[in-house]
């Protein structure tokens, strides 16, 4: 891999885990029954691509990280999603593909970048006038 590369890898990492962490301090803890089912869901979704030909599919769980922040708001959505993406097992030309056996830096790379997305998401939602209902689901 180039320094370039390394970089990128590396700044996205950090900014992710940066992310996560502080969506894991400022949680709000009432919701936590909630969030756990939506990880399910997200993990579940993201477990299941949809396959438009062989080398290409799309996963659903955007739906379930679009409701999380509709819901809930940008710091839940990401944990959602960062969590759901980590708990993935997908069968990928016939071998199981998840977090253990994927290389480290991909699967924080994977993470991270979910993560930053759906908490940037989250935030222009928020600040363009949007609100989260945080209504109790289960």
């Amino acid at each position: 891999m180039s320094k370039k590369l390394i970089f990128y890898i590396t700044f996205i990492v950090i900014i992710g885990i940066s992310v996560i962490i502080y969506s894991i301090v400022n949680i709000n803890i009432h919701y936590i029954s909630d969030i756990l089912i939506l990880i399910i869901f997200s993990a579940i979704c993201e477990s299941l691509p949809i396959y438009i030909n062989n080398n290409v599919s799309v996963s659903v769980a955007y739906a379930v990280d679009l409701m999380a922040i509709l819901l809930y708001g940008p710091l839940e959505g990401a944990i959602i999603a960062s969590i759901g993406n980590l708990l993935l097992i997908r069968n990928v030309n016939g071998k199981m593909k998840c977090a253990l056996n994927i290389p480290y830096y991909k699967t924080l790379f994977n993470i991270s970048q979910i993560s930053i997305s759906v908490f940037m998401a989250g935030l222009v939602y928020k600040y363009l006038g949007g609100c989260s209902r945080t209504i109790h689901i289960s």
